[in-house]
């Protein structure tokens, strides 16, 4: 599974590319919009695809990010969506 492949009716590299945008301009753990919105999207993520598709789109954010670290904060604003634990 690649970030260019639908998951199910949900289009991943949208949502790859929705996530690496927060990244950007926000922080996932802001307590603000940035993070209610990461976990929406891990939310449709774990919908249509569970923890495989969760674990796609994250190595795709991290790659994408000019810091990939950034996106460590991503697994914890997931933490609890589905069963994910961050």
């Amino acid at each position: 599974m690649d970030a260019s492949q639908p998951t199910g009716d949900l289009d991943l590299e949208a949502v790859v590319q929705e996530l690496t945008d927060i990244g950007k301009a926000e922080n996932y753990l802001d307590a603000g919009p940035g993070e209610a919105r990461a976990r929406e999207l891990g939310a449709q993520l774990d919908a249509h695809g569970g923890m495989r598709a969760m674990r796609t789109a994250l190595a795709q954010v991290a790659s994408r990010l000019p810091d990939p670290a950034v996106a460590d904060e991503l697994e914890y604003a997931w933490d609890g969506v589905g069963s994910w634990l961050g």
